[in-house]
């Protein structure tokens, strides 16, 4: 079997991309085999059904390609004996029955039965089977309901393991790591006679497809394709599976194009066309647009002519587009190459919205009170966070000062008030952020604590863009929603206070509430 043909096993549309307890081709077989990776997910749901054998469901939930399947197929094999198995909840065996008739029918066999049950289920499927099953079955029903809404897993007869909970990506130091994405990439590129990928390459190198799967051996590109998926995730809120992550490969590998290209120019997933949105290309500096104005007028330095004789002799790349040696570099940022001449556009291609994203978040994470790290959550508050609420409130109002918030607009009159907005540092203390997709803003409002706001990458794009000017409209979306209802929550703080003012933009007048005479005075500033 050819290097292309197993790669094109790996598309989610190839036949061999669910797994089923039946035959299976045995290269297809020998090829999942070997880039199977070992997930916490896996771990925990065998422990679970090792130390206990009492008659109850465990349900591995998640979503679409996230690996049920293949962990079913492969527990199977220890536990057919001990326990029953329904590997697809979202299909029916019966073609004169739906998925909701045919989980019916499971539980009942179960409720009669003497084994125990493990089902695999998407998380949509557990839902919708909470609000249609038949009534019979109300306790699993109800177990299921309470695990969506509120989290609750007390009933040990009905337990739930959830992909949701084993996160794709963590920060180990000051470094994302993708534990599953990074060993799975590791896999599909390792140089060992077990893995039939690399066996097919040393075949034949010199065709595209080849050449493509050197440039993925290479544990910096490896390493960058692993940020640029977590960048994807955090931005687009792009959903991974084990079999997204596959899709992907086999496209960034067979594609029309060099890797690098196919990366940011591919087309027909969600993933590939969030990853365009990150190209490179989109960078905008003083030397990158030079650069690309003289690679496009063949007007090349001494430099980059001795690269592209390296990247030709190493890599076989030749005759490339000004645009992709803006990929090429950003790939092999962290690789040194002949003459290193892209090292010089490093600093260019550093996404800078998610490194000052890593940073804040980590600061959360590890509050902890000392005096540098107070003044770096103190800065980012007051010249970021702050600043930028303050000018969202008062856009209408742009000759208020920072320290005050607007409430109305009536008659072309601004009315507003004193707000002093503060880090909250004991709540940082006490809470810190459960996963890498948000962190909670903590403030405090005149010394009293507002509701904490959740951070994503999009909010903090988001506020910088304010600070630098930018009215938000529709197209922010949930950032926007999140910047409102924390002005609002303020705006009714804010109401109450004794000292309002009024101006035209000229003359400003103060009014003054004397609670103890019931008077109100009015001052002109």
């Amino acid at each position: 079997m050819s290097l292309r043909e197993l790669v094109a096993m790996l598309s989610k549309s190839s036949a061999e991309a669910v797994a089923t307890l039946g035959k299976s081709n045995p290269q297809a077989k020998k090829l999942k085999t070997y880039l199977y990776v070992k997930t916490n997910v896996e771990k925990d749901l065998q422990k679970k059904l090792d130390e206990n054998t009492s008659k109850r469901i465990v349900f591995l939930c998640g979503s679409s390609g996230d690996g049920k399947s293949e962990i079913f197929k492969r527990i199977h094999r220890k536990f057919k004996d001990s326990y029953e198995f329904h590997l697809d909840a979202t299909h029916s065996f019966h073609p004169s029955k739906n998925a909701i008739q045919t989980l019916d029918e499971e539980f009942s066999k179960f409720k009669a039965g003497e084994l125990p049950l493990v089902v695999g289920i998407n998380i949509g499927m557990l839902g919708n089977y909470s609000a249609e099953g038949d009534a019979q079955h109300n306790d699993i029903k109800s177990s299921i309901s309470n695990f969506l809404d509120e989290g609750d897993r007390s009933n040990l007869d009905y337990q739930f393991i959830n992909f949701e909970d084993y996160p794709k990506f963590e920060l180990d130091g000051e470094k994302v790591t993708a534990p599953f994405i990074d060993k799975l990439l590791a896999k599909v590129c390792n140089d060992s006679e077990k893995n039939p990928l690399f066996v097919e390459f040393k075949k034949n190198k010199k065709t595209k497809l080849a050449r493509n799967f050197a440039l993925l051996r290479i544990p910096e590109v490896q390493s960058k394709i692993s940020d640029l998926l977590f960048y994807a995730h955090l931005k687009f809120d792009q959903f991974l599976t084990a079999r997204s992550v596959l899709d992907f490969v086999n496209q960034v590998l067979s594609g029309k194009g060099n890797l690098f290209d196919n990366l940011f120019c591919g087309e027909g997933t969600e993933l590939l066309e969030s990853l365009a949105k990150l190209d490179p290309c989109h960078s905008r500096s003083k030397r990158l647009d030079l650069f690309q104005v003289k690679a496009s007028l063949d007007l090349e330095e001494p430099g980059f002519k001795e690269f592209k004789s390296e990247v030709k002799s190493t890599l076989g790349l030749e005759k490339l587009e000004s645009r992709s040696w803006v990929r090429l570099f950003y790939m092999l940022q962290d690789v040194d190459l002949g003459n290193n001449f892209h090292h010089e556009f490093r600093s260019d291609l550093t996404r800078n919205l998610f490194k000052l994203y890593i940073e804040i978040w980590q600061l959360h994470r590890d509050y902890s009170g000392d005096r540098e790290t107070k003044k770096q959550v103190r800065d980012f508050y007051q010249k970021v966070f702050v600043s930028a609420v303050t000018s969202f409130a008062n856009r209408f109002a742009p000759e208020l000062g920072r320290d005050r918030f607007l409430l109305a607009k009536p008659n072309g009159f601004s009315l507003s008030a004193r707000a002093k907005i503060e880090p909250s540092f004991e709540r940082m203390e006490k809470l810190s952020p459960s996963n890498l997709r948000d962190f909670p803003a903590l403030v405090d409002l005149e010394q009293e604590e507002l509701k904490s706001a959740p951070v994503s990458i999009n909010f903090l794009e988001l506020v910088q863009r304010i600070n630098l000017g930018y009215r938000p409209n529709t197209h922010d979306k949930t950032a926007v929603v999140v910047l409102e209802e924390l002005v609002e929550s303020i705006r009714r703080r804010v109401r109450d206070t004794e000292v309002l003012y009024v101006g035209d933009g000229k003359t400003e007048w103060s009014l003054v509430d004397d609670k103890r005479d019931d008077e109100i005075f009015v001052d002109r500033q």
